[in-house]
């Protein structure tokens, strides 16, 4: 190609990409609609939080936010997982050290059974110093490296989790729901009993404290353990859980 058409392809080039970069209203419009998928996922309104991320990305498709908010819809609310894993794939091709992609990526690794993978995804997660909240990606990789039976080195991003955050709750309820399955009883009632303190409106952290009381042969502190989370659940699968586990003591 001569000079001048190279010229001539550059500046053509140019103008087809301003032709396509959203402006500042679709930008905008873009952020509004990725806001309001957010609050419908927390609310537990998937097909709400699915059309908002949709319409943010059918305005501004290079929204990495946006994809990954649309992974966590596809994975948590539909439980459309390989789709999930391509929208956290495509946030992180839009920004490579985007943490809470890697780490939302990585947990959904571990779900599929790719813990190696997995454990490499909350690496770099934690790789990255700005991290607001390490200690999630450090229980997930704690959590990882237990399955991979690797129990050292779980039990010690477990514990450095908690270090950082005391009443992370999944924190919590995974070490103390790892020690139980060691038979190690008391060490499990210290973690659930602080689970179900620092998470005092969650049904699953008293129930889990109740199914430790139970192993533990404490049938009044699981009784009480059960009814609390029989009232706060009321609805929830892990209300009838508790409402079932109650009938057992009768």
């Amino acid at each position: 190609m001569r000079p001048s058409s190279l010229a001539l392809a550059a500046v053509l080039s140019a103008a087809l990409a301003c032709a396509h970069a959203p402006s500042a209203k679709e930008r905008r419009g873009a952020e509004i609609h990725h806001d309001l998928g957010l609050e419908a996922l927390r609310a537990g309104r998937a097909p709400d939080a699915l059309r908002e991320f949709d319409q943010a990305l059918a305005a501004v498709e290079e929204f990495p936010e946006a994809h990954l908010g649309r992974g966590l819809v596809l994975e948590l609310g539909f439980g459309r997982l390989d789709e999930a894993e391509k929208a956290y794939r495509r946030a992180l091709a839009l920004r490579p050290g985007y943490s809470e992609a890697h780490n939302d990526l990585g947990q959904l690794l571990a779900k599929t059974g790719r813990l190696q993978a997995a454990v490499a995804e909350f690496d770099l997660a934690l790789a990255d110093m700005m991290y607001r909240e390490p200690y999630v990606a450090r229980c997930n990789k704690g959590q990882a490296l237990w399955r991979m039976g690797r129990k050292d080195e779980g039990l010690a991003e477990l514990r450095t989790c908690l270090s950082m955050a005391p009443r992370y709750c999944d924190g919590r309820r995974e070490l103390g729901r790892i020690r139980l399955s060691e038979g190690q009883i008391t060490e499990a009632l210290e973690e659930l009993d602080a689970y179900a303190r620092s998470c005092d409106q969650r049904p699953d952290a008293h129930l889990q404290l109740g199914l430790a009381r139970m192993k533990a042969g404490d049938l009044a502190g699981a009784r009480a353990a059960f009814e609390k989370c029989q009232a706060i659940g009321d609805g929830t699968n892990e209300g009838e859980e508790c409402r079932r586990s109650l009938g057992r003591l009768q």
